[in-house]
C-alpha cells in the first residue's frame, strides 16, 4: 500500500552528478564482454540517469516557485 505521505526525495546536488559521472563513465563495450558486465554497466549508467532526471525536475519545481 503506498502512502500518501511519502517524504520529499533528498536534494540532488551537481557535484554529486558530476562524481559519478567520473566514477562511473559511459563506455563502449566489445564483444569481449559478458553480458553481465553490460547489466552492470547499464544499472550503473541507470541510477546516475534517474538522479539527473530527479536534480532536472527539483530544478524546474524551483523556477516554478519563484
Amino acid at each position: 500500500m503506498k502512502d500518501d505521505m511519502q517524504s520529499p526525495f533528498p536534494v540532488v546536488h551537481e557535484d554529486l552528478l558530476k562524481a559519478l559521472e567520473e566514477l562511473f563513465p559511459m563506455k563502449d563495450f566489445g564483444c569481449t564482454e559478458s553480458l553481465r558486465q553490460l547489466d552492470y554497466h547499464h544499472g550503473q549508467r541507470s541510477v546516475i540517469a534517474f538522479l539527473r532526471a530527479k536534480r532536472q525536475e527539483q530544478t524546474n519545481n524551483i523556477i516554478k516557485m519563484e
